[in-house]
């Protein structure tokens, strides 16, 4: 289940939602499919073990791994080094990292399965396709890059898109799995000749549908390429007439669509079945720091908390500004934070269900100095 996020800095999530007036490109649409009612539950009893990675894949002294998928006990590892700055592409913008190889790895045995190697260029994301397949994005040097997207079943290499980007993580594309050996990536051409942006829908066949399509006019505005999923839904970020827009779709349509209010500043979001998990701000409180909001998939507010922001919020956890974890309970309409006794350090989390977390700490540094933890609430 996917996604992680890359945090920047404050300042940058902070601002992704300004109000600036102007036209509506879609109307809401809401699915008729119905999913049950579930419960997150985060409780204050659980284990964290260490995961055999780094003493099992081998890195030279400047490699570093990130892990871009986990689909059960496989996962999708970036193996790559950054550009020194006596590189001709070194850059201070964008990536300034080159990949070396994909590793496909399961943790639970210790085995490599697969190994993709590259000869120029770096994997800013990858996915598990359930035909066995996977998905991943090159970019180009620098930070005014070409991007491809690349599907690779059976040894069959088929490139599925490609086209040019800003390299920071807000501009360029991202992937999302939806079932039945189809994705979504979305795009910006915002900067360019088009000037428009939103998300693509790709089928097993490699045929590819507009879903969302919006031009950036200062109206409407694109706000980052961010996707995550729940592996058969995506959920989107953007500005549509101004106003912040939550957009939820599948491998067919746009299932639910709807406005934030004017006063919400979204600092991260993450699909918890029939709701979304919020960290925000409401700037009409004066005394509110930060929120912790649960909304149904139609917007309305089903359960609040005041809270300091979080961050990479995936499922039921989140970090601080202190690279401390938070998890979220969520149960009949309720919420609960608690801080977990973990090290506070830069980690990432893979949702492997809605008990059990991979967290990869320190995966930006060379040495290691933490690792990969399997992360179980009891």
């Amino acid at each position: 289940m996917k996604k992680f996020f890359t945090f920047l800095c404050c300042g940058i999530l902070l601002s992704t939602l300004v109000a600036c007036g102007g036209s509506v490109s879609n109307k809401e649409k809401t699915s008729t499919t119905t999913r049950p009612t579930v419960s997150y539950i985060a409780d204050e009893a659980y284990t964290c073990q260490p995961v055999s990675i780094y003493d099992i894949v081998k890195l030279d002294a400047e490699q570093k791994i990130k892990i871009l998928d986990v689909l059960g006990s496989r996962l999708l590892v970036n193996i790559y080094s950054n550009y020194q700055q006596d590189d001709p592409n070194f850059s201070e913008e964008g990536y300034n990292a080159i990949t070396e190889k994909i590793i496909e790895f399961n943790f639970e045995t210790g085995e490599i399965s697969n190994t993709y190697s590259f000869t120029d260029g770096y994997c800013s994301d990858a996915i598990f396709l359930d035909d066995n397949s996977i998905v991943y994005i090159t970019l180009s040097p620098g930070f005014l890059t070409d991007y491809k997207i690349i599907k690779v079943n059976g040894g069959v290499t088929q490139e599925i898109a490609s086209g040019c980007c800003y390299a920071n993580e807000f501009d360029d594309p991202h992937l999302a799995r939806l079932g039945n050996a189809s994705f979504a990536y979305s795009y910006s051409n915002v900067g360019f000749a088009s000037n428009d942006f939103g998300v693509n829908i790709v089928s097993a066949y490699g045929e590819i549908t507009q879903q969302v399509h919006l031009t950036d006019d200062g109206k409407t505005e694109h706000l980052r390429t961010t996707l995550s999923d729940d592996g058969t839904r995506y959920i989107y970020y953007t500005a549509i007439d101004g106003k912040g827009t939550i957009i939820v779709g599948d491998q067919s349509n746009i299932l639910h669509q709807f406005e934030l209010p004017l006063s919400e500043r979204v600092f991260d979001f993450s699909l918890l079945g029939e709701f979304i998990f919020f960290s925000l701000e409401d700037i009409s409180d004066e005394n509110s720091v930060g929120k912790i909001v649960m909304k149904d998939l139609n917007g309305k507010t089903v359960a609040e908390e005041n809270y300091d922001p979080l961050f990479r919020v995936d499922s039921i956890l989140g970090i601080d500004l202190k690279y401390q974890i938070h998890a979220v309970q969520f149960i009949n309409g309720n919420i609960t934070i608690f801080k977990m006794d973990l090290p506070k350090n830069p980690v990432l989390f893979y949702n492997l269900g809605t008990t059990s977390f991979l967290l990869h700490y320190d995966y930006n540094t060379s040495p290691q100095k933490l690792g990969v933890f399997l992360l179980k609430f009891s």
